[in-house]
């Protein structure tokens, strides 16, 4: 079986859901391509610091542009 690698990564022949946490870093909107950069299948962001109640809320730009980035 060939080793599977960043640059050959074709989970979606597999049938498998292979994820990954995503950072937001930049925006919201950039976690989408972080994960096909990837090659995952499914990918979990977390909006805020676990470490925190709060975090800064996320623009309504933001939020169209992941909406649009998932597309």
């Amino acid at each position: 079986m060939a080793e599977t690698t960043r640059e050959n990564a074709d989970w979606s022949a597999t049938g498998l859901r292979i994820g990954s946490h995503m950072s937001i870093a930049g925006g919201v909107e950039c976690a989408p391509a972080r994960a096909a950069e990837l090659g995952t299948t499914a990918m979990q962001v977390f909006v805020k610091n676990n470490r925190q109640w709060s975090g800064p809320p996320i623009s309504g730009a933001s939020a169209a542009a992941y909406t649009e980035a998932l597309a």
